[in-house]
């Protein structure tokens, strides 16, 4: 049984390179969203086994799509990384404390 990821990201560089070091592990299934609304629709219909969030979405933050899935009772207990490249203290302290 697959261990069903989302990606919700909207750079297709950064997708690409997730693709590429998935594709060698056959117990994932990536999926793919591009902003957080279409994520935020993908949580809810199909409950991935983990969520991969981009922080700086098109329409939405990181941040602000985790706590939607925190407030939610049928998708507060899934597993949630931030995925961005920027590297402060203030991102992971704002990451950590979306939960």
């Amino acid at each position: 049984m697959a261990i069903n990821l989302l990606y919700i990201e909207d750079n297709p560089f950064s997708v690409n390179l997730m693709q590429l070091y998935l594709r060698r592990y056959k117990e994932y299934a990536l999926y793919v969203e591009t902003d957080g609304q279409s994520g935020w629709e993908h949580i809810v219909e199909h409950i991935p086994d983990i969520v991969l969030v981009d922080i700086n979405l098109p329409d939405m933050t990181g941040w602000d799509l985790t706590r939607k899935v925190r407030s939610h009772p049928k998708t507060k207990s899934i597993p949630v990384i931030a995925i961005t490249s920027v590297n402060s203290k203030q991102y992971y302290d704002k990451s950590m404390e979306a939960g």
